[in-house]
């Protein structure tokens, strides 16, 4: 269970990172004046802003399962 919960934090870390990265590239293509050459990075960093906050989401309903498995089953032990 805890390996499940592992991959998404890892996932949305390396998205958002990327996302960043991308979105400095569409600023700095902006900056230059070719707001054109920004459009596909601004729309990469989207891209990966939405995939990192799906895997938030994943991990959020993981932990509510770990959470609901584990915490009831504590609780028929006491």
């Amino acid at each position: 269970m805890l390996e499940l919960m592992r991959l998404p934090v890892n996932g949305a870390k390396a998205d958002e990172l990327l996302a960043r990265e991308f979105a400095s590239e569409a600023a700095e293509c902006q900056a230059a004046g070719d707001p054109g050459s920004a459009e596909i990075p601004r729309y990469l960093s989207r891209r990966h802003r939405i995939k990192s906050l799906e895997l938030e989401a994943r991990l959020t309903a993981t932990r509510l399962d770990y959470t609901t498995l584990f915490d009831n089953g504590l609780d028929a032990t006491r």
